[in-house]
């Protein structure tokens, strides 16, 4: 159920690119709110259109 689940937050590990960048990967982290406890984690790589809005996400959940 939904209010069964812990509260997270969404930790971005890797810079963010530069603005003219149009392919470019994150790495990140769910965190627990509650005691900070790593829950999941993976990468993306995100390719943007011509107005820098996301086109694709190739999402890699981590181990």
């Amino acid at each position: 159920m939904l209010g069964d689940e812990p509260a997270t937050t969404c930790s971005l590990l890797s810079p963010l690119p530069e603005q003219t960048t149009v392919t470019f990967k994150l790495d990140w982290d769910v965190v627990s709110t509650a005691d900070g406890d790593v829950m999941a984690g993976g990468s993306d790589i995100l390719m943007l259109d011509e107005d820098g809005r996301i086109k694709t996400d190739y999402m890699f959940p981590g181990p």
